[in-house]
């Protein structure tokens, strides 16, 4: 083996070394518990004869998570997209907790099977807008090939 290549082969052994060496146990996320955040979104599944694997095969695809500034007071704010259950807009108040204003904000979208939302002005106004996607129809007649 050659000198150079042995050089690049050390080389990257000590990288790596250094890069798992580097490597602490120190959690970079922690649980913070529903009691207190206030954010009880659960984008709950239930199956029935009609919304089932079966008959929706992308049914446990997940729903989305918008962040934006929806109050402009300087805090992201969260939007939670969900399938068989409403969507929920849950405004930040500080040190990880949050108030749930979908009601006030009439953002439920109770109707609609949402899969994502995105944050974008989608109007030109300077202020975040949230858009959603619907990708299902919770009424099976509408779900059937044709």
């Amino acid at each position: 083996m050659s000198f150079q290549k042995h050089s690049v082969l050390v080389l990257c052994g000590f990288a790596i070394l250094s890069l798992f060496s580097s490597c602490k146990n120190d959690k970079v996320f922690r649980l913070i518990d529903a009691s207190k955040s206030g954010i009880t979104f659960n984008n709950k599944i239930i199956e029935d004869s009609a919304i089932n694997p079966m008959t929706l095969e992308f049914i446990y695809n997940g729903s989305g998570v918008a962040v934006g500034d929806f109050n402009s007071d300087g805090l992201p704010d969260l939007y939670f997209t969900g399938s068989r259950v409403k969507n929920e807009l849950y405004i930040n108040q500080g040190k990880f907790k949050f108030k749930n204003v979908t009601d006030k904000s009439g953002t439920a979208c109770a109707e609609y099977w949402s899969s994502s939302a995105s944050v974008v002005d989608i109007n030109n106004d300077s202020k975040p807008d949230i858009y959603v996607s619907n990708s299902v129809s919770k009424d099976n007649k509408f779900r059937q090939r044709g």
